[in-house]
């Protein structure tokens, strides 16, 4: 990575490009749950660009390039949501759910899990969990992609969206939590 952030403090511009097509389309997404707007998206994404490149120079490597960008990211969206009016998140703590283990992960599965050779069942669970993380809060659907659907770790998602470790921890066991609730309503309804 010292190389890659090399050549962009240089001004290579291959190097940029492959910045942008690395993390691109990633941005774009996570952009579009901040402000749920694509347009709006877009254009954060694009003000974030220009953020990274004018930043570059004085990037001094403390976190991650990817997390630098990505927190850049999330300033600029904060940014937009300021300027259109929306409110900024914030997060409480919550009771411990017996569901999930202290690492955050799930005690057992879905009961009717589908059988992951099974492509079709598998894409109709892919498609839910899908559907049950676009069902989210804002800031809950954010930290889910970033730190589930993205792998970012719990630090890195903390300095991204600006928020505290505690904060990322009860967004994310809340996002968790009501994906997996959304998963379990919609296959008893199915049955």
């Amino acid at each position: 990575m010292s190389e890659l952030l090399d050549r962009l403090k240089a001004g290579d511009q291959d190097a940029f490009k492959l910045l942008v097509r690395e993390h691109h389309s990633t941005m774009v997404a996570v952009a579009t749950s901040a402000v749920s707007d694509k347009g709006a998206a877009e254009e954060v994404v694009q003000e974030t660009w220009l953020a990274v490149i004018k930043g570059l120079k004085t990037f001094e490597g403390r976190s991650s390039l990817k997390t630098w960008i990505f927190a850049i990211l999330m300033n600029q969206a904060k940014k937009r949501l300021r300027t259109d009016g929306k409110v900024e998140w914030v997060g409480r703590s919550e009771d411990h759910d017996e569901r999930f283990r202290k690492d955050g992960h799930w005690n057992s599965t879905v009961d009717a899990w589908p059988n992951p050779e099974n492509k079709a069942a598998h894409k109709q669970m892919l498609d839910l969990v899908q559907a049950g993380i676009e069902s989210l809060p804002e800031p809950q659907k954010l930290v889910v992609i970033l730190s589930d659907v993205e792998g970012f770790s719990g630090p890195e998602v903390s300095e991204i969206m600006d928020i505290t470790k505690e904060n990322q921890r009860v967004l994310l066991y809340r996002a968790r939590s009501a994906v997996r609730d959304y998963v379990e309503q919609a296959l008893k309804e199915a049955k």
